[in-house]
């Protein structure tokens, strides 16, 4: 779920329930590149993704799709939103030029698509996401080229997605110009990795590590399709909640810790059946409580910085970002948090998750939210 991006937390890793590809194949999984943008008003994390048949060499075209756990919708940036009437946001290459492509195909029929209706023998879809970003597409199959862990071997998937004819909120989120579109990676059965499961159609797990960024950028990390994803020893785990027609990532949460110690929350403010729950979500920078649990949070927080009264007047400038920051979603009733977020630390650390049966598998971290 695309949201506002003023800041980012720390370092994560997590994946989610993966379905076996054919015997042949067992030791081949889908491995994407990642690649982060530093700038502070753009915290979101892309992969690498091929896509269309082209007249060239090679024979596709490579863009860089926001990570979004919380949407189904993948959707692209397409040659169309320079039409006159439409809008496109800016991206250092040129929209996909789907008219060229020899394996764009737009559907006639909707039936798959909640966000779509038919119109004039198109499948015209709308997205508005929580923060205020639009995209209009029309809805068609294309060929999705996607990396795997073999040196030089590529999976070539048949993908219904959103090809983007005007798009308006995204120049906030999109100042590099990396972003040319989101892949969508929730429950939903139209989400990505359940559309390149071509064998169950349950969905394959996935896994993400998403590395702590700099102006120097970061190391290389990947976003990851496969039931043979490599495991990692040393792990704690926290059951995902399943929610009933909800397409999120949703967790236990039990309280919030500031230097190590807990502020004792409510935790009613966690319950999913009370005030809506704690979800993970990738596509949002930023870490958004319900007000009570926001107040709790800062009156703690300036109780340790007024101790220091050279860093008090700094303190009460950056708790006015903070507030600003996880108050924004004004339409969310529950708790997002991107996870695992890790609120304050004495020293830089990294903390990682990984998603396998339904689970969050997650590295101990300090002074964080309590799982």
């Amino acid at each position: 779920m695309l949201g506002l991006t003023l800041f980012t937390f720390l370092f994560l890793l997590l994946p989610l329930e993966l379905v076996s590809q054919s015997s042949s194949e067992s030791s081949e999984y889908i491995r994407t590149p990642v690649l982060g943008s530093a700038d502070v008003f753009s915290l979101l994390y892309y992969t690498k993704i091929g896509v269309g048949t082209f007249d060239a060499t090679p024979s596709f075209k490579n863009y860089f799709l926001a990570i979004d756990t919380g949407s189904s919708l993948t959707w692209l940036q397409c040659e169309a939103c320079r039409n006159p009437g439409n809008h496109c946001f800016q991206q250092l290459k040129p929209p996909f030029p789907n008219s060229n492509s020899h394996t764009y195909s737009p559907l006639t029929s909707c039936e798959s698509q909640r966000q779509a209706t038919s119109s004039r023998g198109s499948c015209i879809g709308h997205m508005e996401y929580n923060s205020g970003e639009k995209t209009q597409f029309e809805v068609a199959h294309e060929h999705f080229i996607l990396e795997t862990n073999v040196h030089k071997s590529f999976k070539t998937v048949k993908l219904e997605f959103g090809c983007g004819f005007n798009q308006t909120g995204f120049n906030e989120i999109t100042k590099p110009g990396i972003m040319t579109g989101i892949l969508g990676l929730s429950r939903d059965q139209m989400s990505f990795q359940f559309q390149i499961d071509t064998e169950s159609g349950k969905g394959l797990n996935f896994s993400y590590c998403f590395p702590i960024l700099t102006k120097r950028g970061g190391p290389t990390t990947y976003l990851t399709f496969g039931k043979n994803i490599p495991s990692r020893s040393g792990f704690s785990v926290t059951p995902l909640l399943s929610i009933p027609g909800d397409e999120l990532y949703y967790v236990k949460m039990f309280d919030i810790l500031v230097n190590g110690h807990p502020l004792h929350i409510d935790p009613s403010y966690f319950d999913v059946r009370k005030n809506g729950g704690v979800f993970l979500d990738t596509g949002s920078s930023i870490s958004a409580l319900v007000q009570p649990v926001y107040d709790t949070l800062e009156r703690r927080l300036m109780t340790i910085f007024s101790a220091n009264p050279n860093f008090h007047r700094k303190a009460v400038m950056a708790l006015t970002c903070l507030h600003s920051a996880m108050t924004y979603r004004k339409r969310v009733t529950g708790i997002s948090i991107y996870p695992p977020s890790s609120l304050f630390s004495k020293t830089p650390h990294l903390s990682s998750s990984l998603v396998r049966d339904s689970t969050l598998v997650k590295m101990p971290i300090i002074d964080s939210f309590v799982l």
